[in-house]
């Protein structure tokens, strides 16, 4: 018994009926040889794994019109000529992750956007495993940034930048300033000293 997708119908009724028929016929003329799994055995050639970029536009929060999109590219290997060529006819502003494939990218035509998530990641790790009262103390300022950032989602972009000039600004030089004076106090090698450089570079 074969029945082309194409044609079913599309109302419900229709459709169940449909069910109860497959229903009461399947178990006399279904050949229980073919419903049993077999399970597939390993290849023997080795299993090469990949890479899947993924490039997302989704401004809504931000007041943009703009309908969201998203774009996959997959690639055998994680070379920083990969996103070069995914983005070699892209101009705008670009937000990723710490990975260095990126940063040959960055100039004129895109334009870098800082992750505070990724800056703040390390900071929050060291806290979580020594409790420390200074890695405490920069997650405070940090998340005093992330508070003026709650009054203006979804605000249009010159609002949120005036906000940003008055409020934050300020914030971020003290920030950035406080940063470097505890980088002169700590061990450089330490878990905290590497978590504020990557917060300084980011």
């Amino acid at each position: 018994m074969r029945f082309d997708l194409a044609h079913l119908p599309d109302d419900a009724a229709t459709l169940q009926t449909l069910v109860r028929v497959i229903r009461h016929v399947r178990p006399r003329f279904a050949c229980r040889a073919c419903e049993s799994i077999h399970q597939a055995t390993m290849p023997s050639l080795p299993i090469e794994r990949g890479r899947l970029w993924v490039y997302v536009r989704d401004d809504r929060p931000w007041a943009e019109a703009s309908p969201p999109a998203a774009a996959f590219f997959y690639s055998p290997g994680r070379k920083g000529e990969r996103p070069a060529g995914h983005l070699a006819g892209f101009r705008g502003f670009l937000q990723a992750d710490t990975y260095t494939g990126f940063d040959k990218l960055y100039g004129e035509r895109i334009i870098e956007v800082a992750c505070w998530s990724h800056a703040r990641r390390k900071v929050f790790e060291v806290h979580e495993s020594t409790q420390s009262p200074v890695a405490a103390e920069a997650l405070a300022k940090i998340a005093a940034l992330y508070r003026i950032e709650t009054t203006v989602r979804g605000r249009p972009p010159d609002q949120r930048r005036a906000v940003r000039q008055e409020q934050s600004k300020p914030l971020l030089a003290s920030l950035h300033g406080w940063l470097t004076a505890q980088l002169n106090r700590l061990p450089p090698k330490s878990g905290l000293a590497q978590a504020f450089r990557s917060v300084l570079g980011n």
